[in-house]
């Protein structure tokens, strides 16, 4: 299972990713069981609808 972080609205999160090469994406689930959201994908691109906060 992937590690997983909680928040607090209003809370400034930084998450780290380590790796060699390739191109990674984060993704948001805001509850167990819903489909998790793209919020980053092939490194630094955010998609239309997600918020200039997650960067």
């Amino acid at each position: 299972r992937p590690p997983s972080l909680s928040a607090n609205p209003g809370d400034t999160v930084k998450i780290t990713c380590t790796g060699s090469g390739g191109s990674y994406g984060w993704f948001q689930q805001k509850t167990p069981g819903s489909a998790p959201v793209t919020v980053i994908y092939y490194n630094t691109n955010r998609p239309s609808d997600i918020p200039s906060r997650f960067s």
